[in-house]
């Protein structure tokens, strides 16, 4: 399954219809690939569905059409860790975030995901060392009137300078950068975006 998040709703692209359907929650089969954008455009409408189910297709394939159905913009974030075993998070626009950022034209999502952490935390990259790649979140919003798809590339980093040094990009409208440890991460969970819940649940918490 492959979800896209549109504010604290979401997208569910899958093979099977899911059986828990209420009023909140509406499972659509789709014959034609077309009627995709049909389906996520009468979602965004309606707040009243928190969950829209869309199966019947190949997920991958879906998710293919639904980025040529909207502008796509591509992102790299981090998941950095402490030599000892700290997690970094930032606090923007009222809510605990990861720094993550947009890709500049050309820029591999890698290249990316270590700029924006280095530009947000001020970072030196010399200091961070790159690991796997843990996976690939999505959601949707409005700007300027057209609905945008956002791809975030998330990888993990260690960090191996001064946990101390570090200082908010403010023009970024960043707070503060906080060092936490798990339990610190999970009292603020309820306090930060869906997409970023989904990637501290399965990769760190």
């Amino acid at each position: 399954m492959i979800k896209i998040y549109y504010k604290k709703r979401f997208i569910s692209l899958s093979f099977d219809q899911k059986t828990n359907q209420n009023a909140e929650t509406q499972s659509v089969n789709i014959s034609d690939i077309s009627d995709i954008k049909i389906k996520i455009n009468r979602f965004i409408a309606n707040n009243n569905i928190k969950h829209l189910n869309i199966y019947g297709t190949d997920p991958k394939r879906s998710l293919a059409f639904v980025k040529n159905a909207y502008d796509l913009i591509i992102a790299g974030g981090g998941v950095v860790k402490s030599k000892d075993g700290l997690y970094l998070f930032i606090y923007r626009r009222k809510r605990w975030d990861l720094p993550k950022g947009k890709a500049e034209k050309n820029e591999c999502p890698e290249t990316c995901a270590l700029r924006e952490v280095s530009e947000e935390c001020y970072i030196n990259t010399d200091k961070l060392k790159m690991h796997d790649k843990l996976g690939i979140t999505y959601h949707m919003y409005k700007q300027k009137g057209r609905t945008v798809l956002k791809e975030n590339h998330w990888f993990l980093m260690t960090y191996f300078g001064d946990k101390n040094s570090l200082i908010p990009q403010t023009e970024e409208d960043i707070e503060m950068c906080r060092w936490m440890n798990k339990t610190d991460i999970s009292d603020l969970m309820n306090n930060t975006y869906p997409s970023i819940r989904d990637i501290v649940e399965n990769h760190i918490i």
